[in-house]
């Protein structure tokens, strides 16, 4: 299995991610990919300008390597419409994990660019943050 380093101070924010893979969430089609719907996890999104948005792919037909389903986090500028991952997860159909690709938030950070136009990232990116939650009103002091 492919790992890269994680870098410690991303630690916090994947196992965050990792708990709303775990937890189910609440998952929205945003588009569609040659293997099946892309899907995004709206219980990772903020009303922030950056989102650590969990999307997947659930593939009708198995890949080679016998994945049914493709998990992603990705750091996703919405003011600017860019995009990086941060992690890539293949799941069998038991649910393990057949292959991982982690880079730490940073070199994700430094590689932030608009996604492929008509690529799975760019639907998916485009759907996190037309979904994100409204940011929280202002309360109004009275006096």
């Amino acid at each position: 299995m492919k790992q890269h380093v994680i870098a410690a101070g991303a630690l916090f924010l994947i196992a965050g991610a990792g708990q709303a893979l775990a937890q189910g969430g609440r998952w929205t089609t945003v588009g569609t990919a040659p293997g099946g719907p892309i899907e995004v996890d709206r219980n990772s999104l903020n009303w922030h300008r950056m989102q650590h948005a969990v999307w997947r792919i659930r593939y009708v037909v198995p890949k080679p390597n016998g994945a049914v389903e493709e998990r992603n986090i990705e750091l996703i500028d919405c003011h600017d419409r860019t995009s990086a991952p941060i992690s890539t997860r293949w799941f069998g159909p038991d649910g393990g994990i057949i292959d991982e690709q982690t880079d730490p938030i940073s070199v994700a950070q430094a590689h932030l660019k608009p996604p492929t136009i008509s690529s799975p990232g760019k639907a998916a990116a485009a759907g996190a943050c037309r979904l994100r939650p409204p940011p929280p009103k202002k309360r109004v002091a009275h006096g």
